[in-house]
């Protein structure tokens, strides 16, 4: 989208509180929309066939690779067995490479009913415990049955019965119906990141004048309460929290929370500004008239569900800043190459939008070494975040490389904490969209059996405790979904495991899985287990 500013007054606005020099005709990269390709709707369909698969009891051969098994299995390291070196009822399948190198390769070839024993050494380095790389262990094997899993045909018939959504009767359908749902989802992500990149072109042109003392003391007081909340929720008083979970004392919390609150109310101060000047402005009379179609739009069956979630002012300063964003964007121009004279403060600010708690100033003043040294470092450990990813994905049934495949992967997450993939366009309203992301890592952490004050531990250091629940001995049980919740669909259907008619909260739990004692390459599995009674396992073992 190039537009032309021809025309266009370029004169900003300004009051008592921020000075605009410009807000029309604002450089911004160039956005590509992803293209919904066939590959891309096989994809989708694929997953739902999977989660549909015919398992087929294997008695007349040994296993072999491409085979699920069942099996019992015990470590012991000279003698003595070692804390998550043995799992029971452990669904497994033969060439995934989900175990340490070789462990897979010692059970092909065994029948359903045999028990054998291997000695196999953990890999060199084995990063989940040093202390045992290298080391040989002792392993014996019992195997419960073999199986195969073959995915049902996709047909009229199929559709209908299985999948069974209105609207919806045949394989056409629904293959338009997932590629519509794609390219909405392709749709919005393009608009979020357009969004983001004028609002950072628009800071950097942007001075703030005064800061109005009772926005600040309103934006502290959330903050101190919200941390006050999660307190008590860990059972402990404030300070002790503060200390315990943040290395703060009393004061430094209150200068964070003072750095923090002038930032929030920055942008509130920039928005009001540009919407008194364009008349973007949402009074109640414009609220009530557009209410229905911004709860559709952002994932709600009707306004009155969604005014059950937030109170009528934060979606009304929501619909407002949404209102300004898109004003911003269609007033502004895409290039391929941003030419803004201060790219350094849009640079900064990116990052600073980019990196949670990042202080914008601190930022701004890295020398161009601190930048790569502290980019690379940031490559490190999203490197580190996607592999932990992944590997909740797998204990939570899905397919692991889903980590690695933008916006799907956010689709996933709120599949296993909502129960509702497409619940994650929520996270796309204005700040709306971060208090949802703290309510889905609260219900990430009740999804994998933990209590209130784990996910606390998520909400405040989301990598620690991501690590925690990746790797430690976290077992799936399923979203938590009030039957509200479970109501809540987005106008368009899912196209993916629950969308083919699949009950999220029956989905099978993963195994149990030890970061530091386990054979698998990244941890141990524990035994399945389904919420429901069914045939369908889980694909429970870890990847390396």
């Amino acid at each position: 989208m190039v537009v032309s500013t021809a025309g266009w007054s370029l004169a900003g606005v300004t009051n008592d509180y921020v000075k605009i020099s410009r807000y029309k005709g604002l450089e911004i990269q160039k956005v590509t929309e992803t293209e919904v390709t066939d590959d891309a709707v096989q994809s989708q369909i694929d997953t739902v066939l999977s989660s549909h698969a015919v398992k087929t009891v294997v008695t007349d051969r040994a296993a072999q690779s491409g085979d699920w098994v069942n099996i019992d299995y015990s470590g012991m390291i000279d003698g003595v067995a070692f804390d998550g070196g043995t799992a029971s009822g452990q669904d497994l399948q033969l060439g995934s490479g989900s175990m340490i190198p070789g462990f897979e390769d010692a059970i092909a070839g065994h029948a359903s009913g045999e028990q054998f024993e291997f000695d196999l050494a953990f890999p060199d380095p084995y990063t989940p415990d040093t202390t045992k790389s290298g080391v040989t262990a002792h392993w014996t094997i019992m195997i419960n049955s073999i199986y195969t899993e073959t995915n049902p045909e996709l047909t009229d018939d199929f559709v209908k019965n299985e999948i069974g959504l209105d609207g919806v009767a045949t394989v056409d359908e629904y293959k338009d119906m997932i590629k519509e749902s794609l390219e909405k989802s392709a749709a919005a992500t393009a608009t979020q990141t357009r969004q983001k990149e004028v609002f950072s072109a628009l800071l950097a042109n942007t001075t703030v004048l005064q800061y109005p003392q009772d926005k600040i003391d309103a934006q502290c007081q959330s903050y101190r309460d919200m941390y006050q909340q999660y307190a008590t929720m860990y059972g402990v008083d404030y300070e002790t929290f503060l200390e315990g979970q943040l290395g703060m004392t009393e004061d430094q919390f209150e200068e964070k929370i003072q750095e923090v609150s002038k930032t929030a109310v920055e942008e509130q101060l920039i928005m009001e500004a540009i919407a008194d000047k364009e008349k973007l402005t949402v009074d109640d009379a414009y609220y009530n008239a557009n209410r229905d179609q911004f709860a559709t739009d952002h994932g709600f069956t009707d306004a009155d569900e969604m005014e059950q979630s937030y109170d009528t002012d934060t979606l009304q300063n929501a619909m407002e800043e949404g209102r300004v964003l898109t004003f911003l964007v269609d007033h502004s121009r895409e290039v391929d190459q941003v030419t803004d004279t201060d790219s350094s403060n849009a640079f900064a600010t990116n990052l600073y939008d980019t990196l949670y708690g990042i202080n914008p100033s601190i930022v701004k003043g890295l020398t161009v070494g601190s930048i790569v040294f502290f980019c690379i470092a940031m490559m490190v450990i999203a490197a580190i975040a996607i592999i932990s990813m992944w590997i909740l994905f797998l204990k939570a049934g899905e397919h692991g490389w889903a980590a690695i495949v933008p916006f799907y992967s956010a689709y996933v997450l709120f599949k296993i904490t909502w129960g509702n993939g497409w619940f994650f366009l929520l996270s796309f309203i204005p700040i709306a969209g971060a208090v949802i992301w703290i309510i889905t890592l609260v219900k990430l952490a009740r999804a994998f059996g933990k209590g209130n004050g784990f996910a606390v531990g998520l909400v405040l250091l989301s990598f620690i405790f991501m690590l925690i629940l990746s790797f430690g001995s976290a077992q799936y049980i399923g979203p938590v979904v009030k039957k509200k919740e479970a109501k809540a669909e987005i106008p368009a259907e899912e196209p993916v495991q629950d969308a083919a008619g699949t009950d999220s909260t029956a989905e099978t739990s993963a195994e149990e899985a030890s970061a530091e004692e386990a054979p698998a390459e990244e941890a141990s599995a524990e035994e399945a287990s389904t919420e429901e009674s069914s045939d369908e396992h889980d694909e429970s073992a870890e990847i390396k």
